[in-house]
């Protein structure tokens, strides 16, 4: 298993790659839509969901994107099967572009002259001055 993953949010980022693909099942995007990379993501997922919970989580959410809950069911979903499938984990970080993986950053900043910086992607170059 892979260490320090925090498979919610992973599962998380996942659906929200997902949905413009979600949307265009629906029937409920632009023509084109699933030519986006969600679509691809969204055919690869589709082929590998084997588990009964995960593959009707997907349909519910191809059939309403505009759900939360359906989004929700199917980010839990998602969360079990990489916990449980560490083949099918590294598959899918590999699947997902690097903008697709960038965590959700907080920062509390208290006081005057105070810097916040964050660095996304290779080859990020940060000069703080």
């Amino acid at each position: 298993m892979m260490p320090d993953v925090n498979w919610a949010e992973l599962a998380r980022q996942a659906v929200e790659f997902l949905k413009p693909a979600l949307f265009y099942v629906a029937g409920k995007a632009a023509e084109g839509a699933l030519e986006q990379p969600g679509a691809e993501f969204y055919h690869w997922l589709k082929g590998k969901l084997t588990r009964p919970a995960a593959v009707a989580a997907l349909a519910e959410a191809g059939q309403d994107p505009g759900n939360q809950d359906n989004l929700k069911a199917l980010a839990i979903q998602l969360e079990k099967t990489l916990k449980e499938d560490s083949a099918f984990a590294a598959e899918l970080l590999r699947q997902l572009p690097p903008e697709a993986l960038a965590a959700a950053q907080h920062a509390v900043v208290i006081g005057d002259g105070s810097k916040v910086v964050q660095s996304v992607g290779p080859g990020a170059k940060i000069d703080v001055k």
